[in-house]
């Protein structure tokens, strides 16, 4: 049985930014769990309940991020001369600095 809002869940308080999600009950969610880790492996989020009380929440596991190099940007970012210099007084006006 698929609803699609569960009382006292508030799917924008997870970790992962997912919000698309659905409630399977303990025996549907135990005969269709393949089905379900896939449908959790593809983003959306399944919460099992047992009567009407939310039991677990199957999310998929974010892929690690790639390591920062410094200086990878290097070269690839550029900037007028001016870019740093003082702003003039109408510039100043004009952002409404008097």
């Amino acid at each position: 049985m698929l609803k699609p809002k569960i009382e006292g869940i508030d799917p924008t308080d997870c970790s992962a930014s997912i919000r698309s999600y659905h409630e399977v009950h303990d025996p549907t969610a135990k005969a269709n769990l393949s089905r379900l880790l896939e449908e959790a492996a593809s983003g959306k989020e399944v919460i099992i309940v047992r009567g009407n009380e939310p039991m677990a929440k199957l999310v998929p596991i974010r892929k690690a991020r790639k390591k920062r190099q410094a200086g990878s940007m290097t070269g690839k970012i550029t900037c007028s001369a001016d870019a740093f210099a003082p702003l003039t007084d109408k510039e100043l006006s004009d952002l409404g600095f008097e």
